[in-house]
C-alpha cells in the first residue's frame, strides 16, 4: 500500500467512464473496471457509493456473461465487501452479503 488510494480512484474512474462509452455497460472490460473502482472506494470507505455503482451495474454483468464467470463473481464479490464492511450495515446488508458470498465460493 502506497497511500495513493485517492489517485488510483481518480484513474479508475476516468477509465471506466471511457470503457462504458466505448463498450457499453454489458461489456466485460466494464466489469472489470467496476471491481477495480468499487475495491479502491470500499478501501476508502464509501461504501454507499461502491454499493450504489455496483447494485447498478450487476444486471449488465449477468446478462452479458453467465452468472458463473469469473468476472460476474468478482463484481458480486465486491457488492459483498460493500454490504458487509460498512459500520452503517443493517442485519439485512450483512445477511445479503452472506447469502452472496456463498453463492460465489
Amino acid at each position: 500500500d502506497l497511500g495513493r488510494r485517492d489517485e488510483a480512484l481518480v484513474l479508475e474512474r476516468e477509465i471506466f467512464a471511457k470503457d462504458v462509452a466505448l463498450f457499453g455497460q454489458g461489456h466485460k472490460d466494464v466489469s472489470v473496471d467496476v471491481a477495480n473502482l468499487t475495491h479502491t472506494l470500499v478501501e476508502l470507505r464509501r461504501f454507499a457509493e461502491a454499493k450504489e455503482i455496483l447494485r447498478e451495474h450487476l444486471p449488465h454483468a449477468q446478462q452479458s456473461m453467465d452468472s458463473d464467470h469469473h468476472i460476474v463473481m468478482r463484481v458480486r464479490e465486491r457488492l459483498s465487501e460493500a454490504l458487509c464492511c460498512d459500520p452503517a450495515a443493517t442485519r439485512n446488508d450483512v445477511l445479503e452479503a452472506e447469502t452472496i458470498m456463498l453463492d460465489v465460493v
